[in-house]
């Protein structure tokens, strides 16, 4: 892969934090449920987008064995390589072990759904705030009340050590909304809004992070009096001019009872809240309400337990609800016998440009996905329980929106810093066309125009200006494809290598295409990787000993899941053939 970044010529004498941020380009997820069974929870579930397609790579982690039950924090460093996480009670850095000093921040924690958050600190690529917020027990077991926020300071030391250089400080003392932070970049470029709300009413601690630590602290009273509150999550668009919060109601505020959505603008230069409008999503259902935004900021989705919606975004003003679908009653079977749903709730947009749809807190082994959420509802490519993962889950990890630089021009604009482009971009094949791709742009920084370049000297239709093209390549090969974003300020390129059915082997003997299947032996399932090759007609079929055909899969560049809870325990033969051709043959151990 190649990468050529343009040159950026610094007008100020700050330092600039650098553009290609891939902090949430690792996600971590796990719940050591079964401990005994070899491949259900031993280690975490690892998803990267560091792959050369830009879509995720799902591995089994055997080193981090932390786990999330009702929420998660992870982080990487701006190349994407996993840093640490937090699940409420302790952190966990890239070598299994807790973070050194770990106790001065695990007291009085609970792991409520986005009841905490990990903000870079600006200028300080080594350094991390670590918003928690503690708890009190009131009115019996089940109900809490928040009663402090605080902030520690991560810092990487050597040898992916992470250490914590200042414990728990309280930031704020008040009675908050259970979870529900977040932050966004502030107008300059660098620093951070952190947004706290209030308890059932409309008012929210406002925190301003910079260089120096936290600057800013002020509580805005909104105009509307009553905000719903209780479970729930919230989420800013990713060119942080809007603000949302999902919640579902126990006890409300609006004469009734059921899911409500708050929306706001946001103002990034003061970060002050307004323009508050509230919705009515449907009936009581005893789950959080998750809610995200599209990536082109023209549309709202909202998870409501067995439904999931879509509202459009028109001049700053939410329009009637759509219903992308319903839950389809599909079950996860997480111990023998046992099984749990796969009802909607958290959201969480990925740096591949789709939307992660999450489970309601129960354990299961499947993400849905918004594949397309930039479409209207009919068009956004919803599919349930599609991305199988190897380890059981109960909640993945909430990010910020990182991507996301200076309004040029402002008054807040006072850094020099300029928003340059940074290229990035996913591919898709056909199932159904091996030669046909899909590319989807997912560059940040205001891009102005696209310029591709498939590298198909023979295709009369070999560039394209538009945002996601898609072409038909002449001939099977391997193809270097360009894509170059612009706006006013520069550009940015990005190639990458699109091999197309053809098998090769390199100097070092390294055969491509690799095929990872694993894990070996195996109880319940394997996970089939091919990395960095798009087949022709891939196809791993599954024998016994005697040659009997058990089973058989079509196989595309990416992860795969295929599950043999159900076969005999025993020896069998996978064979991977590529177009006919018998390109990988092993051994697989079922227990």
């Amino acid at each position: 892969m190649i990468k050529i970044i343009s040159l950026i010529l610094f007008i100020s004498s700050f330092t600039i934090v650098g553009y290609t941020q891939k902090q949430d380009f690792e996600w971590i997820v796990n719940y050591d449920y079964l401990k005994f069974k070899r491949d259900s929870g031993s280690g975490s579930t690892k998803i990267s987008f560091k792959s050369e397609s830009g879509n995720p790579f799902i591995y089994l982690d055997s080193i981090n064995i932390i786990e999330f039950y009702r929420s998660a924090s992870c982080i990487a460093d701006t190349n994407g390589n996993f840093l640490f996480a937090f699940n409420g009670y302790h952190a966990e850095d890239a070598t299994g072990e807790r973070l050194i000093n770990w106790e001065t921040i695990k007291d009085n924690c609970e792991p409520i759904p986005q009841g905490h958050l990990i903000i870079p600190i600006p200028n300080k690529s080594d350094q991390f705030y670590l918003f928690t917020t503690n708890i009190k027990w009131v009115g019996g077991e089940g109900v809490i009340a928040v009663i402090e926020l605080s902030r520690s300071i991560i810092k990487i030391k050597s040898g992916k050590r992470v250490e914590v250089i200042s414990g728990k400080t309280q930031v704020i003392a008040d009675t908050l909304d259970a979870g529900k932070i977040n932050a966004c970049k502030h107008a300059n470029g660098r620093d951070w809004w952190i947004i706290a709300p209030v308890d059932r009413i409309n008012h929210f601690y406002n925190i301003l992070l910079t260089p120096t630590g936290i600057d800013t602290i002020f509580l805005q009273k909104v105009n509307d009096l009553y905000r719903a509150a209780d479970a729930g999550f919230s989420s800013f668009s990713p060119n942080g001019e809007y603000y949302i919060i999902g919640s579902n109601m126990a006890f409300n505020h609006l004469d009734g009872k059921g899911n409500y959505i708050d929306f706001f603008q946001f103002d990034r230069c003061n970060g002050q809240l307004y323009n508050h409008q509230y919705r009515y999503v449907d009936t009581l259902q005893p789950y959080g309400v998750g809610v995200e935004f599209s990536p082109n900021n023209k549309f709202l989705y909202v998870a409501s337990g067995n439904s999931l919606f879509q509202f459009g975004i028109e001049n700053n003003e939410l329009k009637d609800k759509q219903l992308v679908a319903n839950y389809d009653g599909y079950l996860t079977e997480y111990s023998p016998g046992k099984f749990s749903s796969n009802l909607f709730h958290q959201l969480q947009l990925g740096p591949d440009g789709r939307i992660y749809v999450g489970n309601d807190l129960t354990y299961s082994k499947e993400f849905t996905t918004i594949n397309k959420p930039n479409n209207s509802y009919r068009n956004c490519d919803f599919r349930q329980h599609n991305v199988s993962i190897p380890t059981i889950k109960t909640c993945m990890s909430a990010f910020p929106k990182y991507r996301l630089g200076p309004i040029d021009g402002s008054i807040c604009d006072s850094l020099g810093i300029d928003n340059i482009p940074w290229c990035h971009w996913r591919y898709d094949q056909d199932t159904s066309d091996y030669l046909k791709f899909e590319f989807t742009d997912l560059s940040a920084y205001e891009v102005e125009e696209w310029n591709w370049n498939f590298g198909d000297t023979k295709s009369n239709a070999n560039t394209s200006d538009a945002k996601n093209p898609t072409h038909q390549f002449s001939e099977k090969g391997i193809y270097e494809v360009c894509l170059i974003v612009k706006n006013r300020n520069g550009e940015d390129t990005l190639c990458r290598t699109v091999r197309i059915g053809v098998m090769v082997n390199t100097e070092d003997e390294h055969e491509i295409p690799e095929i990872q299947i694993w894990p070996n032996p195996c109880e319940d399932y394997v996970i089939i990787n091919v990395m960095d090759y798009n087949p022709q007609k891939m196809i791993l079929k599954l024998y016994d000993l005697w040659g009997r055909s058990i089973d058989s899969k079509p196989l595309y560049q990416g992860s795969h899941y295929m599950n043999l809870k159900n076969l005999a325990a025993g020896v069998y033969v996978a064979q991977v053939t590529e177009d006919g051709k018998v390109i990988s043959s092993r051994w697989i151990v079922k227990l």
